[in-house]
C-alpha cells in the first residue's frame, strides 16, 4: 500500500486516512496476512506507524515499511516497540548523493535520511533489497553502497553520512538471513548452516578481508539451490 503522495507545494498529501489504512491493516492480519506499507518520506512513515499502531494484529510474521527514506529520529524507536521490519534499500541513498537530496530536504532534515544504522542500534529488524527496476538488482553493488554510502556516478565528497554506513556482514545478514527470518522458512533458508537448503553463489574471486570496493567488481560464476547447480557463467 501508498500512503503519501506529493501535493504542487511539496508537501505530501496522503492516498486514503490514516483511518482507512489502519483499518486496511487490521483485515488483513486478522486474516493471517502480514501487511506492507509503502512509506518514504517523514510524514508517510509517521503515519503508516500510527495505522499499526491502531490497527495490527499479533500474528506468525510481522508487518513491514517499504522505503523508509526520511524519518523523524523518534519514530525509529517505534519501529522496535511495535515490533514493525524496516525494509530499505542501499542504492536508493547512495543515488541521490550531489543529485538532490540536500536540495530537496535540507542540510538538517538530511541527517535523518536512509539511516540504516541507527535502525540496527535500536535493534530493529533491517531487510535489504534493491526494489528492481528502480535501482540495480545485483546484491553486490546494494551492499557496496550499504557499506560504503557513495555516489555511483562521482559525485559528492566521499562517503555520505558515514556515521549510517553498516558493516558487511550487517548488510550481508539484512540482505540475506533477515529476509528469511519475515518467513516460515527462517530455520530453512537464509544462511550457509548445518541443516538448511544449500543455497549460495560463488564468486569469480575472493573477498579481501575486510572488504572494498572491489566488491562491486565481482562477478557469479556459480549458483546453487537446494545444492543443485542452476547456473554456470560461460
Amino acid at each position: 500500500m501508498k500512503t503519501i503522495r506529493i501535493a504542487r507545494d511539496g508537501r505530501g498529501e496522503p492516498f486514503q486516512s490514516e483511518a482507512d489504512l489502519s483499518a486496511l491493516i487490521k483485515a488483513a492480519n486478522d486474516n493471517g496476512f502480514p501487511t506492507a506499507v509503502h512509506a518514504i518520506g517523514d510524514a508517510g512513515v509517521q503515519m503508516t506507524l500510527n495505522a499499526f499502531e491502531k490497527g495490527q494484529s499479533p500474528g506468525k510474521y510481522p508487518n513491514r515499511v517499504e522505503h523508509i527514506e526520511i524519518i523523524s529520529p523518534p519514530d525509529i524507536e517505534r519501529f522496535k516497540t511495535l515490533g514493525i521490519v524496516a525494509s530499505m534499500q542501499p542504492n536508493h541513498a547512495t543515488g541521490t548523493i550531489g543529485k538532490y537530496i540536500t536540495e530537496r530536504v535540507g542540510h538538517e532534515r538530511e541527517s535523518h535520511a536512509y539511516v540504516w544504522k541507527s535502525m540496527l542500534e535500536h535493534k530493529v529488524p533491517v531487510v535489504f533489497g534493491s526494489d528492481w527496476a528502480t535501482s540495480p538488482l545485483s546484491p553486490l553493488t546494494q551492499i557496496n553502497d550499504a557499506v560504503f554510502r557513495e555516489s555511483p556516478f562521482g559525485l559528492g565528497d566521499g562517503p555520505w553520512h558515514p556515521e549510517q554506513a553498516v558493516t558487511f556482514d550487517e548488510a550481508l545478514f539484512a540482505y540475506t538471513q533477515a529476509g528469511a527470518n519475515m518467513t516460515p522458512w527462517a530455520n530453512e533458508i537464509g544462511s550457509i548452516s548445518t541443516g538448511k537448503w544449500a543455497d549460495f553463489v560463488v564468486l569469480d574471486a575472493k573477498l579481501p578481508d575486510p572488504v572494498d570496493r572491489s566488491i562491486r567488481e565481482r562477478h557469479v560464476e556459480a549458483t546453487y539451490v537446494a545444492g543443485a547447480e542452476v547456473y554456470r557463467a560461460k
